[in-house]
This record gives structure tokens, sequence and C-alpha cells, in this order.
């Protein structure tokens, strides 16, 4: 039998031995935590450099990758020209213009024009020239003057609205200067009588042919054949001032087109 020493002795060892244990357990225990612990740390500074590596070569790629052609931007003075034709130069222009105005007896300018730069040169299209002609019938001055500078502009910029402007005013204006010298010597010839109401119905012409085109382009609604019809009958008819049937049909017709296209 064991004596109450030996059991005492017994006891202070099984004691010690479960504490021992327990400090080898609980040290355990921290020292897997602390592994468990730097290994998240560990692998989030791996997953962080891997991203920051990541974002570098992307935005390496994105710098070096090559910008995509910009679409080249066409001078305002040139769109709208057929890329089949080649662009006028300022002479050309000024010779153009020198001979409509050299040629066209009686009016009809308008016609004239749209022959020339429309349908034979093709450097303005339909829309714009029209487009182009009601601005200019607007505008206070002469309407040949003002579609000179227009188009001229539309082509060449203001190089070209001055050469235009040139060509269908100074050369014209010298040749009324000399027959103003001989108109007098002038009227005595039947043949220049004729040769006058010829041009003139042929002006005449010129321009219902192009008061025909121009409300060709009307959208065949009743507001615009309204108006159209309005204002003919007004300026036709009535003989009313042009410049109030203007100012008030164009703004009538601006007003109304503007409500259309918001409703």
């Amino acid at each position: 039998m064991l004596t109450t020493h030996a059991v005492s002795t017994i006891s202070r060892a099984q004691k010690r031995a479960a504490t021992l244990r327990y400090c080898v357990g609980s040290c355990g225990v921290y020292g897997a935590l602390v592994r468990f612990t730097a290994f998240v740390a560990g692998n989030h500074r791996v997953c962080g450099a891997r991203r920051k590596a990541d974002d570098r070569i992307i935005h390496n790629n994105r710098r070096v990758q090559p910008a995509a052609p910009r679409r080249s931007e066409t001078p305002r003075h040139q769109q709208g020209m057929d890329s089949s034709t080649s662009r006028p130069t300022a002479t050309e222009l000024f010779l153009i213009f020198m001979r409509i105005g050299l040629t066209s007896f009686g009016g009809g300018l308008s016609g004239w024009l749209f022959r020339e730069f429309v349908q034979a040169r093709r450097w303005i299209s339909e829309e714009e020239f029209l487009s182009g002609l009601a601005i200019c019938q607007t505008l206070p001055g002469i309407n040949v003057s003002n579609m000179a500078i227009w188009i001229g502009y539309r082509l060449l910029g203001a190089t070209g609205a001055i050469a235009s402007l040139i060509g269908i005013i100074v050369p014209p204006a010298i040749l009324i200067i000399l027959l103003a010298v001989v108109f007098s010597s002038l009227t005595e010839i039947p043949l220049f009588h004729a040769a006058l109401v010829g041009a003139s119905a042929a002006a005449i012409g010129l321009s219902l042919s192009m008061g025909i085109t121009a409300a060709r382009r009307l959208p065949r609604k009743v507001v615009p054949l309204s108006i159209s019809a309005a204002t003919f009958a007004a300026i036709g008819v009535f003989h009313l001032p042009l410049i109030w049937v203007v100012l008030l049909a164009g703004s009538v017709s601006i007003a109304l087109t503007f409500l259309l296209h918001q409703s």
C-alpha cells in the first residue's frame, strides 16, 4: 500500500503534468493562430502585390495601345462637295461668275447659278443651294450678290467669297457703263430691242424653272404648301409690300416648323 506521502507526491506530479499539458496545448493553439494570421497576412500581401502588378500591366498595355485613327474633319466651306470633283480655285470662281454676269441679260441669275454649280459641276448639292437661296433672298441687298458671296464662301472660304463677288459685280458694271455710253445709238437698232425682249423672256423662264425646282423640294404637307400659296398670293396677286410679307410669312413658317419638330 502506498503511503500518504507517496500519494501526495503522485497527486502533485499529476497536477504538474496536467498543467504542462494545458500550457503546451495553449501554446499550440496560440501558435496555430499566429501561423494562420501570418498565412492570411502573407496571402493578402501576395494578392495585393499581384493585383498591383496586374494593374500596372493593364495600364502599360492601355498606354502603349495605338489610339484609334481620328476621323478627318472637313472644313466647313468644303462640306457638301462631291468627292469626285476637284476643289475650285479663286480664279476659276471669278471667271465663272464673270461669265454668268456678262451673259445673263434680263435677270434669272439664280437659274444660271443652279445649273452651273449644282447640275454641271456638282460642287453644291441641290438641298444646299436651295437653302442658301432662301437665306440670300431674306437678307438685305441684291440676291445675286448675296448668292455669289454665299457660294464662294461655301466652296473656298473668304477668298472664294471675295473672288465671286468681284466676278459678279465688276465686269458687268464695266459693261453697263460702256453700254450706257452708246445706248442712245443702240436704241435706234430694231435688232437690239428684239434681243432685249428675248433675253427678258429667257430670264422669266429661268426664274420660273427655279421656282418650280424650289417648290418640288417642299414637304408635301398642309402647312408648308399653305404658307407658300399665301406668300405667292400676297406678292403676286395683291401686290403687298415684299418686306412685310417676308417677315410675316418667314416668322410664321419658322415658328410652326419649330413647334412641329418639338411635338
